[in-house]
C-alpha cells in the first residue's frame, strides 16, 4: 500500500513526500523482496528529484547484496544506467 500512496504523491510532483512514505515503510520492514522493492522505488524517486548520489549510494548497497531477486538486480541496473545517462 505504501508503493501505491508514494506513486498517488509521485504523480502529485510531491517526490519528498513520496521518499518519506518510503522511509515509513522501510522502519517496519521485515521482508528481504518488499524492503528491497521499496529501496529500488526510493532510488528511482532519489534520481527523479536530483540527488542522483544518494540513489546511486542506495542502488550500490543493493547491488552488492548476496542473493538479490533477478528482477530487482534489472531494475537496480536500469536505474544505474539512468543515473550515468
Amino acid at each position: 500500500a505504501s508503493k501505491i500512496m508514494a506513486d498517488i504523491y509521485f504523480r502529485k510532483n510531491n517526490l519528498s513526500k513520496s521518499i518519506n512514505i518510503i522511509d515509513s515503510s522501510l522502519k517496519s520492514c521485515s521482508n528481504s523482496f518488499n524492503c528491497n522493492s521499496l529501496k529500488i522505488k526510493k532510488a528511482f524517486y532519489l534520481i527523479k528529484q536530483g540527488d542522483a548520489d544518494k540513489a546511486n549510494t542506495l542502488l550500490l548497497e543493493l547491488k552488492n547484496q548476496k542473493d538479490i531477486d533477478l528482477s530487482h538486480k534489472r531494475a537496480i541496473e536500469e536505474l544505474m544506467g539512468e543515473i550515468a545517462g
